[in-house]
C-alpha cells in the first residue's frame, strides 16, 4: 500500500515521495477446540488453540527490509476443572504453551545484523483457586499460581544453540469480601507473595537470580442505590504489585522489536478512584469517570534505538497520572461507546538527558468512538472514529510519531438465523498517511514538515482499506 516517505531529511522537502510498502504481506491460519464434559457442579473443559503465521518484515519507513521474514507456530493446550457446590467454589486450570518464532534477515536488513535463528519459548503452569461464602457479607479466597518459562535459541546458520533460560515463578493471594452498612459499602483486601528464580538470565550472567515481594492491595465500592434500576457508585483501589517482564519483552526478537535478558521487575504503587453511573429504566446508559495514579521503578518501555530498532529497557523511576471517561448508550435502534484517556507522564530518573521527559509510547490524549444503527440485528450500520495524540519514540524526546485521527464504518446483515452474517468494513475513510508536524520537537520556530502517520512501533498505517468477512454458527 501506498506510504509516505521523507528519506529521513527532514529539513530537505525535494526529495519527499508517496512509495508503494513492500514485503508486508501476510498469511495466518488458527483453529480453536474446546470439549465441555459435566454440569454447573463439577465441570471439565478442555481448550487447544493453534496459530500458524508467515509473514514479511517490511522495516521502517526510511529502511525499507525487502526480503526479511518471520515464521511463527503457536499451540496453547488447557484443562480446567471446576467445582461448585453450596458455599464453596474450587477451579483448577493447567495450560501449556509452545511458541516457535524463526526470524530470518540474512542479508541484515534490519539494523541488527544478519540473522537467521529460531526462538523456542514455552509456558507451563497450574492454577488453583478456592472460594467460601460464609455468610451473605463475607467471603474469602485463596488463589496459588506455579508456572515454569523457557527460552531456547538456536542460530540457524551455524547450528549453535544458547540456552535454555528459564524462570520459576510462584504467588499466592488470600483475599476476601466484605458487605458493610446494609451493602451500600464493598471492601476487597487482597495480599499477593511472589516469588522468583530465574537461571542464565543472560548469555553472561549464569548465576541465577531471585526476587520476592509481597504486595497488598485494597478495593472498595459504595454503592449509593444497591438493588435498584439506576445505579452510582463510589469505586477507589490502592496497593502496591510487582510485574516481571514476559517473555517477549525478555527475549523476543521480531526484527524491529527486540527484547532484553537483563530487563528487572516492575514494582511500584498504583491507585485509582472514580464514578460508575447507569440507568436501565427507557434506554440502557452508564458512564463512569476515574483517575489513576502510578509511581513505578524500573518501568519497562519499548524505546526506538539508532538502528530504528524497539528495544525493551528499564526506566529507573516513573511517573504515571491521568483521567479516563467512558460511556455506553444503548436503545432500541442505536448504540454508542465512547472512551477518552488523558495520561500524563513523566521519567523520574536522574539522568539530566531524560529526566523530566515523557515517557515513550505512552500518548497524552487517546479517543475512540463507536455509533451504530440497527434492526433487530438483521441489519447494522456503523461509523468509528480513533485519535492517538503523538506520542514519543525515544527516552530524550527527540523523535516523535505524528497524530493519528482515524475515520471507520461497516455495515453488516444477516437476513435471518440460517444465513451467514456478512460484514463489509472501511478503514481509514479519508486516507491520511500523512500529518503536517512541528519540524524540530524541540525548537519551537514555528517550521512545519509532512511526517508520515505509523503505529507505536513507526510502521506506517495503511490508507483507505476495505474488508469483507462472513461468519456463520451452527
Amino acid at each position: 500500500y501506498p506510504v509516505f516517505n521523507d528519506h529521513n531529511t527532514r529539513y530537505v522537502l525535494t526529495d519527499d515521495r508517496v512509495e508503494l510498502r513492500e514485503n508486508n504481506q501476510k498469511s495466518q491460519s488458527t483453529g480453536h477446540l474446546r470439549l465441555r464434559l459435566g454440569g454447573p457442579a463439577l465441570r471439565l473443559t478442555l481448550l487447544d488453540g493453534a496459530l500458524a503465521r508467515d509473514e514479511g518484515v517490511p522495516g521502517p519507513i526510511n529502511l525499507p527490509a525487502s526480503t526479511a521474514r518471520l515464521r511463527t507456530t503457536r499451540n496453547l493446550a488447557v484443562a480446567e476443572l471446576s467445582h461448585q457446590g453450596g458455599p464453596r467454589k474450587l477451579k483448577f486450570r493447567f495450560w501449556r504453551q509452545d511458541r516457535k518464532e524463526i526470524l530470518d534477515d540474512r542479508l541484515g536488513e534490519l539494523g541488527a545484523g544478519g540473522q537467521w535463528q529460531e526462538d523456542r519459548l514455552s509456558s507451563t503452569g497450574l492454577l488453583a483457586s478456592g472460594k467460601i461464602e460464609g455468610t451473605p457479607w463475607f467471603s474469602a479466597s485463596l488463589t496459588g499460581l506455579g508456572r515454569l518459562d523457557r527460552y531456547h535459541l538456536t542460530d540457524l546458520s551455524t547450528g549453535v544453540e544458547a540456552g535454555p533460560r528459564q524462570r520459576e515463578a510462584a504467588a499466592l493471594s488470600p483475599a476476601a469480601e466484605l458487605l458493610l452498612i446494609d451493602t451500600h459499602l464493598v471492601v476487597a483486601p487482597v495480599v499477593q507473595l511472589v516469588l522468583l528464580h530465574e537461571d542464565g538470565a543472560s548469555a553472561e550472567a549464569t548465576d541465577p537470580t531471585r526476587t520476592h515481594s509481597v504486595d497488598p492491595r485494597l478495593a472498595a465500592r459504595w454503592r449509593f442505590w444497591p438493588g435498584g434500576a439506576d445505579r452510582l457508585d463510589l469505586v477507589g483501589s490502592v496497593g502496591r504489585y510487582l510485574r516481571p517482564p514476559d517473555l517477549t519483552e525478555l527475549y523476543g526478537d521480531h526484527g524491529s522489536a527486540t527484547g532484553n535478558p537483563e530487563l528487572r521487575p516492575e514494582r511500584g504503587w498504583a491507585a485509582d478512584l472514580g464514578v460508575d453511573a447507569g440507568t436501565v429504566r427507557r434506554l440502557s446508559l452508564s458512564g463512569q469517570l476515574s483517575g489513576f495514579f502510578r509511581e513505578v521503578e524500573d518501568l519497562v518501555v519499548w524505546v526506538q534505538n539508532a538502528q530504528q530498532t524497539m528495544r525493551a529497557v528499564n526506566v529507573g523511576r516513573a511517573r504515571i497520572a491521568g483521567l479516563e471517561f467512558g460511556n455506553e448508550l444503548s436503545t432500541t435502534r442505536l448504540d454508542h461507546h465512547a472512551a477518552l484517556t488523558w495520561t500524563v507522564s513523566q521519567n523520574l530518573s536522574a539522568d539530566p538527558a531524560v529526566a523530566g521527559r515523557q515517557l515513550p509510547r505512552v500518548p497524552t490524549w487517546e479517543l475512540s468512538e463507536e455509533l451504530s444503527l440497527h434492526w433487530n440485528e438483521r441489519l447494522r450500520l456503523g461509523y468509528n472514529f480513533s485519535f492517538t495524540d503523538g506520542n514519543w519514540w525515544d527516552a530524550t524526546n527527540r523523535f516523535a510519531a505524528a497524530p493519528r485521527a482515524l475515520h471507520g464504518a461497516f455495515i453488516r446483515c444477516q437476513p435471518t438465523v440460517e444465513w451467514p452474517t456478512m460484514e463489509l468494513g472501511a478503514r481509514n475513510l479519508t486516507n491520511h498517511i500523512a500529518e503536517v508536524v512541528p519540524r524540530d520537537p524541540l525548537v519551537d520556530d514555528g517550521a512545519l514538515a509532512v511526517a508520515a502517520v505509523t503505529d507505536f512501533s513507526g510502521y506506517p498505517l495503511p490508507g483507505r482499506t476495505f474488508s469483507l468477512s462472513l461468519t456463520w454458527e451452527r
